[in-house]
């Protein structure tokens, strides 16, 4: 447990072809099925503080326990996605973790406090989103999660979905409809 954000739940990635990278990831590591949704405006993007448009394909699925998600971007704008992928090209390297957190506020004021640096902000339906940057280590990103009983319900249909998945359908169009 990481004593500024809380438990790790997720690993995430950026790709260049989102479809490629999840079928080799289902494929060859099993982890699936994927819940995709494309072309999704996040609502009030923050980027350094300005506001941005970031439209983005964001997939998810669970390996083992693990939640996993691929993002690939839609805008042209810069982002913390589209710098990681020209610097490190579609490589399938871990662009972030993520933490899951109720107590949103208190997280960013801890990790603001120890000298990361908020790169990117968002509030959506499904609560609110940050991501941060250490200066020690500036290109790789913590994700904290505002964990809202509607992301609950839709991270545990997911869930649900990969403890009984035989490997077929491996990637299925929209994210699960939230249940609260």
């Amino acid at each position: 447990m990481s004593s500024v954000f809380g438990d790790i739940r997720q690993i995430a990635y950026v790709s260049a072809d989102l479809d490629r990278a999840l079928g080799f990831l289902s494929r060859s590591h099993g982890i699936g099925p994927w819940f995709v949704t494309r072309g999704y405006s996040v609502p009030n993007s923050r980027i350094n503080g300005t506001e941005q448009e970031v439209i983005v394909d964001a997939a998810l699925a669970y390996g083992s326990g693990m939640q996993f998600e691929v993002i690939y971007q839609r805008s042209t704008a810069p982002t913390l996605y589209s710098e990681f992928l020209a610097r490190f090209g579609d490589t399938l390297v871990p662009h972030s973790v993520s933490s899951w957190v109720t107590d949103f506020d208190a997280v960013i004021h801890r990790a603001l406090g120890r000298g990361f640096r908020q790169v990117f902000d968002a509030h959506t339906g499904l609560g609110k989103i940050a991501y941060f940057e250490h200066p020690d280590r500036p290109h790789f990103a913590y994700e904290v999660t505002e964990y809202t009983p509607a992301r609950q319900s839709i991270f545990r249909k997911i869930r649900e979905a990969a403890a009984d998945w035989n490997g077929a359908a491996p990637i299925r169009e929209d994210w699960p409809k939230p249940q609260i």
